[in-house]
């Protein structure tokens, strides 16, 4: 079984270079582009950017280890990182003047709340370092953010037909299955034990 598990891996990792290289093409495009031109919102380069550190963490690990559970670790683990970070950034910019206190999604005009960008990064900041040391709390707290998102994504469906929320909600998906398999248990186990 060790070679069908190296093939797998390798699989793996042709698809995450490709999703790397599509997108960095598209960081690139939005970075190049005037976000204000074209109605794209603050921080949309930014998030394509993200995908491609987390595509690359999840290949890289999938090289090295060939193990499902390093692997959603890593990509999991560096998610929470790059989010609190724009979470944190968010706050920053709307406590400092850089970015504006209300935003404008084309219906409804919301304030940015900065108590509530914090928490948020308080909260994936911690899920990281849960999940990154193999702590039963950091993976119960996953488990609480997944549903929680992904009972926001099945309410955005509803609101407006779109297939942003979909997606968003089959990777959720994923990441529970990934919480729920029998390696990331036992490795969250033997983590308790030592």
């Amino acid at each position: 079984m060790p070679n069908a598990r190296r093939i797998y891996s390798r699989v793996f990792v042709s698809i995450c270079v490709l999703g790397i290289l599509l997108s960095l093409s598209k960081t690139i495009r939005v970075f190049s582009l005037s976000p204000r031109n074209l109605g794209i919102p603050h921080g949309a380069a930014e998030d394509w950017l993200i995908l491609v550190l987390v595509l690359a963490a999840a290949a890289w690990t999938a090289w090295k280890s060939e193990d499902i559970a390093m692997v959603g670790r890593a990509a999991i683990a560096l998610f929470s990182v790059c989010f609190a970070f724009i979470s944190f950034q968010d706050v920053i910019e709307v406590h400092y003047g850089i970015a504006p206190h209300y935003i404008e999604d084309g219906r409804t005009v919301m304030q940015r709340s900065v108590v509530e960008s914090a928490l948020t990064g308080g909260v994936f900041l911690a899920m990281s370092l849960g999940i990154y040391k193999w702590r039963a709390w950091g993976h119960k707290l996953c488990l609480v953010v997944c549903i929680v998102l992904a009972a926001g994504c099945v309410a955005m469906f509803f609101e407006g037909i779109d297939w942003k929320p979909i997606v968003a909600l089959a990777v959720l998906i994923s990441v529970v299955v990934w919480l729920r398999l029998p390696t990331v248990r036992y490795r969250l186990r033997t983590a308790g034990q030592e």
